[in-house]
């Protein structure tokens, strides 16, 4: 039974693998059979070129530079093929290159046409290949293609075989040559575009410190972000010429742009190896520098004369000097990138340069030295490396500045950390000193209130007791004094600055008594007064004194029956008034009673004394800013 099962299994293999070979061969025998592809490699060329008209058989590719160097012209190229059978379904053409301007005529058809062929050194379409589709029904057994074309010299001009078949086999064609000749270019200019607008940002952003001896730390920046910056311009420039179909300047001028611009990419790309080699002790730094740049300010001379001459041994020599400058330096920065183990950047830099030079030197022998046309060129497709690596290196190098700025700031942070923490003793013992200071002052200002407020008056007291001619009423009402003095002193400690008010409370606190025991009325006037700006504990002290002497003149030797305490807004000064109905008396003559001390005060604290005195009124008044 298991041996009959085994059968049947591998008889159903066979006939499903059967099966499957037949359908795929029923599917190649029902799709449609296309035509074979025409490539058209000879043609019959009529030129025109100085007014002189030559007929003959040429093979394609045909690089007009190669048979009229340095001079325009025109041509036209007929070439007959046949076909088994008039083709059906769409149908196109397809060719390389072909121009400076053309017409394709098929059996006597204008099928496409690009640019004025009668008008020289105007537009160029010869760097992009062409799709023409056909009309339907023009292709026939016998078929006559005619290309006209309008060659200017030194700029590429000529025709490449032409492919004439089926629509979509052409387009297959067509578009592996567009995506190598234009969306390649479009890749390159767009990555070197994008390296530049990269190196610029870090240019004008990013700086290195200089310090020089005897003089200041100069800010700098680093130049070579720059020279990346220009290399990827110039060589955007000099690639997207093959994106241009007019000009903005006539030929031959426009042709000194990309030529200058491959000259400067490769000056400064020359420059940019020599400013970040490690070079130790093989003294490099001059000669290349000098041989890059002499190129450049040469190259520029020479390419306009040999575009204006036609003579084109000197561009190519030109371009063979800047390769092998190129090509020495790119050697030489690759030696000492390996042998000294730089950064793996300087390395990727080398080799890239290396293969753009051996590139450049490629494209200079195929189409310069022995012209071919419809080739495509190495170097815009090997730089696309050397553009990537470039932009590596300038990242890799940001990264690096970076790291060291980082380990800068995390020195500084420590640095500065400790140095907060000296600050922040320094400034406890400052406070602490500070403090001290303060106590000592306040024991000071303590002191020095006693000495001039209590012990005046206890001085005072003393006096009267020696003298033996003062009344008991007399020697008390000085010791009141002494001790009311002592009170306001306490008191003044904890006074308020600028607040009046508060000042003028405590007065009437401390010598409300001594009113009522000589039974003298007071009168209390004092309105609700805003605190005085500007004024310190110092100047409250002043006019405590300043009252106190005037309230004991009062007391002491007045004999008023009444005294009105008044303090009210006046504009921006507050005006404190003392008056009393006392005997009065000389206000302008008299220097008892302190009256000069209070003046010194008054003038002390800024504000204004002004007193006045008559039998019956007294008055004193302060006013304060």
């Amino acid at each position: 039974m298991g041996c009959c099962d085994v059968m049947r299994r591998r008889l159903a293999a066979r006939a499903g693998a059967w099966l499957w070979v037949l359908l795929l061969a029923m599917l190649m025998l029902s799709a449609p059979a296309r035509a074979a592809l025409v490539t058209l490699g000879e043609a019959r060329a009529l030129t025109l070129v100085d007014s002189v008209v030559a007929s003959t058989d040429v093979k394609l590719p045909y690089a007009w530079d190669a048979h009229f160097n340095g001079r325009s012209g025109q041509a036209t190229f007929a070439m007959v093929f046949e076909l088994p059978s008039a083709p059906r379904g769409p149908q196109a053409l397809h060719t390389r290159r072909l121009g400076n301007a053309y017409e394709i005529w098929l059996n006597g058809v204008l099928v496409d046409q690009h640019g004025a062929v009668n008008q020289p050194n105007t537009t160029d379409i010869s760097h992009v290949p062409r799709f023409v589709p056909l009309p339907s029904g023009l292709l026939r057994t016998r078929n006559e293609l005619v290309i006209h074309i309008r060659a200017d010299a030194m700029r590429s001009a000529g025709l490449t075989p032409v492919t004439v078949g089926d629509a979509a086999e052409v387009r297959d064609i067509y578009s592996t040559d567009h995506w190598w000749r234009v969306t390649g270019a479009q890749v390159v200019l767009s990555v070197s575009l994008l390296s530049a607008a990269l190196s610029l940002a870090l240019w004008l952003t990013q700086y290195r410190f200089e310090t020089q001896p005897g003089r200041r730390v100069r800010r700098r920046r680093d130049h070579v972000y720059l020279l990346v910056a220009m290399a990827d311009v110039f060589w955007s420039l000099r690639v997207g010429d093959v994106l241009i179909e007019e000009p903005p300047i006539a030929w031959p001028l426009w042709g000194l742009v990309p030529a200058f611009a491959l000259s400067a990419w490769a000056v400064c790309i020359g420059t940019f190896c020599i400013a970040v080699g490690v070079w130790g002790r093989v003294q490099v730094q001059a000669w290349p520098r000098w041989l890059f740049w002499t190129s450049l300010l040469a190259g520029l001379p020479i390419t306009a004369f040999a575009m204006l001459t036609g003579l084109s041994w000197l561009l190519v020599a030109w371009y063979a000097l800047i390769g092998l400058a190129f090509l020495l330096v790119g050697t030489l920065f690759g030696a000492q990138a390996f042998r000294r183990g730089s950064d793996w950047t300087h390395r990727l830099v080398a080799l890239a340069m290396v293969i753009n030079a051996v590139a450049g030197l490629r494209d200079l022998l195929v189409f310069y030295v022995s012209p071919s046309y419809g080739e495509y060129t190495y170097l815009r497709y090997t730089s696309l490396l050397f553009g990537v690596s470039l932009a590596l290196f300038v990242l890799n190098r940001f990264k690096i500045a970076n790291d060291r700025n980082l380990e800068l700031m995390e020195a500084l942070t420590q640095r500065v950390a400790a140095r907060e923490a000296e600050l922040t003793e320094s400034y406890r013992r400052l406070e602490e000193l500070a403090r001290q200071q303060e106590r000592v002052a306040e024991r000071s200002r303590i002191l020095r209130d006693m000495h001039d407020g209590v012990g005046s008056h206890i001085s005072s007291a003393l006096r009267q007791l020696q003298s033996g001619r003062s009344t008991p009423d007399e020697l008390q009402h000085t010791l009141r004094d002494a001790l009311d003095q002592l009170k306001l002193s306490i008191d003044a400690i904890n006074l308020p600055a600028g607040d009046v008010a508060a000042l003028l409370a405590n007065l009437r606190y401390r010598l409300q008594p001594r009113f009522a025991a000589l039974d003298i009325e007071l009168v209390w006037e004092v309105e609700e007064l805003p605190q005085v700006a500007g004024m310190s504990n110092h100047d409250m002290r002043q006019l405590q004194y300043m009252l106190f002497e005037t309230i004991s003149n009062v007391l002491q030797h007045a004999h008023a029956s009444e005294m009105r305490m008044q303090a009210q807004v006046e504009g921006s000064e507050v005006v404190v008034r003392v008056v009393d109905n006392g005997r009065g008396f000389d206000a302008q003559g008299t220097t008892r009673n302190g009256l000069s001390s209070m003046r010194q005060r008054a003038d002390a604290i800024s504000a204004k004394l002004q007193i006045s005195s008559e039998p019956g009124r007294t008055t004193v008044e302060i006013r304060l800013r």
